[in-house]
């Protein structure tokens, strides 16, 4: 906003300026004042304040009182006036993007996630979560972003990160996961409080660049911490060895197209029931995990027993995996 406002006023300010070296040098030249009481005079003239102790004496410097005078106060009016105009604007925009926008998005939003925060890496964030059909609401600062973020279509609200009447406005109370994507650690580590403040119940990620903080997000009550330093290292020293492995894993990360990885809870109708029977059922892919409590069994065969309330990691093509869905459908 700052910014905006000092374009906007660049012309006129370069033109306050001509204008106090014009009275400065002239009040000198005609009055016989030095630079400073020069100045003075200039500055109080043009800001029509009039103490009563500036009377030129000579023609000239009546002249240049009386144009100082005019164009000071047109000047002086029209800054008042623009900034005046453009902050009521900006509020206006606000409150109107708030009520006309925002808030109507925000009816009906259930089951959704919340990102704080929008920058590269949440960009991807929101990108990967409509591919999987995973309703967002995007947290930002800046009314302006929360514009161009909402001529986008993306539901949209705007408010600090470390506020609960942010929080609430983005519906916390039916989220199911909240993402703190903030680069500013301590951002994240209050929002987390605040978030937990809440809900206990929903889950909260936590990007993390700093390996020391781990444990504190832990102890705030983050669900998972997700180190991008600790998975992008890891990556980028595949391709060097591994070219191709990192290639299927950037695969598998993304679900738009290829490979894909989904997570399956199993549902108690499915309860004693085998791998092989949920492959005559409809299940398509490889079973590269099971997840019972706190145990993993990797690559079971299809003699392996489900029950229900395990999570199934299912590998496959997307389109396999994604008819496979169904058949885990509560």
């Amino acid at each position: 906003m700052l910014r905006r406002v000092l374009r906007q006023l660049l012309l006129p300010m370069i033109a306050l300026g001509v204008l106090l070296v014009y009275g400065t040098v002239t009040f000198s030249f005609y009055e016989g004042l030095d630079w400073f009481d020069s100045l003075y005079w200039t500055v109080t003239v043009l800001s029509t304040v009039g103490f009563g102790d500036i009377t030129p004496s000579t023609q000239g410097g009546k002249i240049v009182f009386m144009s100082l005078a005019f164009f000071g106060l047109a000047l002086y009016g029209y800054i008042i006036s623009s900034i005046t105009l453009f902050i009521a604007g900006e509020r206006l925009i606000g409150v109107l993007s708030e009520v006309l926008v925002l808030r109507r998005r925000r009816v009906g939003l259930e089951d959704h996630v919340i990102i704080i925060d929008w920058n590269r890496l949440s960009h991807y964030i929101y990108g990967e979560l409509k591919t999987n059909d995973v309703k967002s609401v995007v947290v930002v600062k800046s009314e302006e972003v929360g514009r161009e973020l909402s001529d986008e279509g993306i539901t949209v609200v705007v408010g600090s990160y470390t506020r609960e009447e942010t929080l609430i406005k983005a519906g916390i109370d039916k989220a199911r996961a909240v993402i703190l994507a903030q680069e500013d650690a301590s951002e994240r580590l209050i929002s987390l409080l605040k978030v937990r403040k809440l809900s206990k119940d929903v889950d909260v990620i936590v990007v993390s660049h700093e390996e020391e903080m781990e444990d504190v997000f832990l102890q705030a009550g983050a669900t998972k911490v997700a180190n991008i330093s600790d998975i992008g290292g890891r990556l980028v020293a595949s391709y060097v060895f591994e070219p191709n492995v990192a290639e299927t894993l950037l695969d598998l990360a993304e679900a738009e197209t290829g490979l894909d990885l989904t997570e399956h809870r199993i549902p108690d109708k499915l309860d004693g029931r085998s791998l092989s029977d949920l492959r005559r059922m409809g299940m398509r892919g490889a079973v590269v995990l099971v997840k019972r409590g706190d145990h993993k069994y990797y690559y079971p065969d299809d003699s392996f027993t489900v029950k229900g309330g395990d999570v199934l990691i299912l590998l496959g093509l997307k389109e396999d995996v994604a008819s496979s869905s169904k058949l885990f459908t509560t």
